[in-house]
């Protein structure tokens, strides 16, 4: 068995961008292969896995021309096995890249994308956003991602569009991923960069029931892409 650090080291999955977006997957995501390393102790076994993520970003990838592809890192080791080396690899790695991206375009949207079982009290949402209230965004980036998934779902024909749930300055009784945990990627990274717009983005898990329905929503982030660069 390689040692941890070494194991920590190759489970990251990168690719390269040619515009100012990052997109994450900081926990399995449901990928299978080699990068799963089951040998790995299950450390947390209450932990959801996040089915589907990984999926979703390789067929925005496949969506996206050259010209318009976001850089991605993914995790490779599934969450309920994940070490804290691991996971504060993972990070650093991403704080490399995003100093790329600043420096090639002075600029950098960081979109950290999970799935979500559980409601909140307050409503039922196919997307809900954590932005510890706002303070993970520079300017008005979150409303205009929402605004840029909501086009985006009604041009692929989404009848009732996509509800998302949009933070707003102060906490709401009942808030789910608010992004408030220090060890919250969004807020990690905007602890150390100021600049960086962040964004976790939870979606709803009936987007992933079927390959039928991945590939709608997948397409629908890939649009919105495009739309807010």
């Amino acid at each position: 068995m390689l040692p941890r650090q070494e194991i920590a080291r190759q489970t990251i999955v990168r690719t390269k961008g040619s515009i100012p977006v990052i997109i994450t997957v900081a926990h399995g995501g449901g990928a299978k292969g080699a990068l799963f390393f089951s040998e790995l102790p299950v450390i947390n076994p209450a932990r959801e896995k996040n089915e589907g993520t990984v999926f979703l970003v390789w067929r925005m990838l496949s969506l996206l021309p050259d010209s318009c592809r976001p850089y991605t890192l993914h995790q490779g080791v599934e969450r309920p096995r994940l070490t804290m080396e691991m996971v504060l690899d993972f990070y650093d790695e991403i704080i490399l890249v995003m100093e790329e991206v600043f420096e090639k375009f002075g600029r950098c949207y960081l979109i950290d994308i999970h799935s979500f079982a559980h409601q909140p009290v307050f409503g039922t949402y196919d997307v809900i956003f954590g932005t510890n209230n706002r303070r993970t965004i520079a300017r008005d980036f979150d409303s205009q991602f929402a605004a840029a998934l909501q086009k985006a779902a009604f041009l692929q024909g989404v009848c009732n569009g996509l509800k998302i749930y949009v933070p707003e300055d102060a906490p709401r009784e009942g808030e789910k991923f608010g992004a408030t945990k220090n060890m919250t990627l969004v807020k990690w990274v905007k602890d150390r960069e100021p600049d960086v717009s962040a964004i976790q983005v939870e979606i709803y898990k009936d987007w992933f029931i079927s390959l039928e329905i991945k590939v709608i929503i997948a397409k629908i982030f890939s649009d919105a892409i495009r739309m807010i660069m």
